[in-house]
């Protein structure tokens, strides 16, 4: 498929660049996403290579580009240094190219072209912001000044990059490219700003329904112009109601109600009902908050900051009493809005699904292994076990199969087994072991006098439960617990079991590292 999945696990889009859906009417929607035309004629020159002609089409392109996701490629390229070691790597890049420039200035490969053309007609762009993003993204957006602005659909028009008779590197080609198109963005600002959420997506509008009056027009259909003036409506109603709660919230300053307004946004599909569903229970957190927010924002401010939290707290409680059912009330309106948006959206335009699911970036090596279903699934269900992110996800294993489902997750803080028959329901956890209660793992086979069968499980060594005396722990005279989980296979049972030890281990490292004091404030 022409399209590029965002590999971020809580994704806000999916789908990070594809192909746009094309109307039914237009003969080019079967051809592929990118026809290269190229002729090349042979040359006697070493460092010149000739073409009678080189033409690149695309089709019209979707860029969905997530806040987070452009921060964790800055972060991947080496933005999170220093200011010095960045000016250093500068200065060497710098270096670096001089030295190339003045060594292969003379017998550097050149391109000639009678004819070069890029064409790329339209990109619509859009800019998804976060909400919430680890201090590492955040040090990263703080250094670069960088402040995104919330806009979806923007429908930016790309004139051709067209040159006749060049002669150049191809170093200068990519820039000229490069500029080229960066004008073109540059050009095309008025319509970003005409995009944005905060004001209602004004051109996104005036597009639905000037595709719905020329549905009237050419098709004669009234009902194509009333769907697209609906979709167009909700959709800015939507966006205008979601940019003033977000601006409320600001004023609330209650952290623990953002994250649970948050948690209820990130339980949506695709969906229309569970929009409506959202606002409705976004509109019963807001009026508990309201009702709740005098006592617990007062109690809150003086558990943490004692005789003056008290007043502050009981300051921001008396202003979430308001502002709290007030973000209750617009989250039931884009919420809302929202479901009449979908309901009403041209199932020619809707937005395609994964391929598969996110892929884990980071493996037991620290490097990025190869893609595995088994590692994506388990990395969704330590997700879904985990809410606060801050475990890593390390093995995930099938034990057993059939109506005796048996699954193993581990994570870098603790060994879960669970059960879950239907992927349609949530896991039952049968037996969960942190690292700090765990000794070895090992696999063992129980042999079975009947029928002379083989029984395969892994053995997971705990400690015994410490007995008190006076409050003061004391040895414990029980044995360790053992308790055992069978596994379908000897070769299962051996890797599961190296797994958890390997885990373990590594558990127990990272609880006696030392850091250094220069670590710590870097890490601030």
């Amino acid at each position: 498929d022409d399209k590029v999945d965002n590999q971020l696990i809580a994704a806000q889009c999916p789908v990070t660049l594809y192909a746009t859906p094309q109307n039914k009417n237009d003969e080019s929607r079967h051809l592929p996403a990118l026809v290269l035309t190229a002729h090349q004629i042979i040359s006697p020159c070493t460092n010149a290579v000739i073409f009678k002609h080189l033409m690149v089409t695309m089709k019209n392109l979707t860029l969905t580009l997530e806040e987070e996701l452009v921060f964790k490629l800055l972060l991947m390229l080496g933005y999170d240094q220093s200011d010095s070691e960045l000016e250093k790597v500068e200065e060497q890049q710098y270096a670096m190219r001089r030295m190339l420039a003045a060594a292969t200035s003379v017998n550097c490969t050149r391109y000639y072209f009678t004819h070069l053309k890029l064409l790329l007609n339209q990109v619509r762009l859009s800019v998804l912001t976060s909400k919430r993003m680890s201090p590492e993204l955040k040090k990263i957006k703080h250094k670069m000044g960088l402040t995104l602005v919330r806009f979806e659909n923007a429908q930016v028009n790309l004139d051709p990059f067209v040159r006749c008779h060049p002669f150049e590197t191809s170093r200068f080609l990519f820039d000229c490219i490069t500029n080229h198109y960066r004008e073109e963005l540059k050009s095309q600002a008025l319509r970003i700003l005409g995009s944005t959420d905060f004001l209602g997506n004004p051109f996104g509008f005036l597009a639905d329904v000037s595709e719905g009056v020329t549905e009237l027009v050419n098709e004669g259909s009234v009902g194509g112009l009333v769907w697209n003036v609906t979709h167009g409506m909700a959709n800015s109603t939507a966006k205008v109601t979601g940019s003033i709660s977000d601006a409320v919230v600001r004023v609330t300053m209650d952290d623990r109600h953002e994250e649970s307004r948050q948690r209820l946004r990130q339980q949506l599909s695709s969906n229309s009902a569970d929009h409506f569903v959202s606002g409705l229970r976004g509109l019963g957190l807001g009026i508990y908050g309201g009702l709740t927010s005098i006592v617990s924002q007062t109690y809150s401010g003086a558990s943490q900051e004692g005789f003056p939290g008290f007043f502050s707290g009981f300051a921001k409680g008396m202003v979430g009493t308001v502002t709290k059912p007030a973000i209750g009330f617009l989250d039931l309106a884009s919420g809302t809005a929202s479901a009449v948006r979908d309901t009403s959206k041209n199932p020619e335009k809707k937005m395609p699904g994964r391929i598969r699911k996110p892929r884990l970036v980071i493996g037991l090596n620290g490097m990025m292994p190869r893609y595995s279903p088994t590692q994506a699934d388990g990395q969704e269900l330590l997700l879904s076990f985990s809410q606060n992110n801050e475990e890593i996800f390390l093995g995930y294993e099938v034990l057993r199969e059939g109506e005796e489902d048996l699954r193993v997750l581990i994570s870098s803080n603790q060994v879960r087994v669970f059960s879950q028959i239907e992927a349609s329901l949530p896991p039952t956890i049968v037996l969960n072991v942190l690292y700090t209660e765990l000794y070895s793992c090992r696999a063992v086979v129980v042999q079975m006098d009947e029928k002379l069968e083989q029984k395969h499980y892994i053995e997971l060594t705990m400690k015994a439960d410490k007995a008190e005396v006076s409050g003061v722990p004391q040895p414990s005279q029980q044995p360790c617990k053992r308790p055992k989980v069978r596994c379908d296979s000897r070769a299962i049972a051996h890797k599961v079991a190296q797994q958890i030890n390997y885990s373990r281990n590594l558990h127990d490292e990272l609880r006696q590292t030392v850091f250094s004091k220069e670590e710590d404030n870097a890490d601030d």
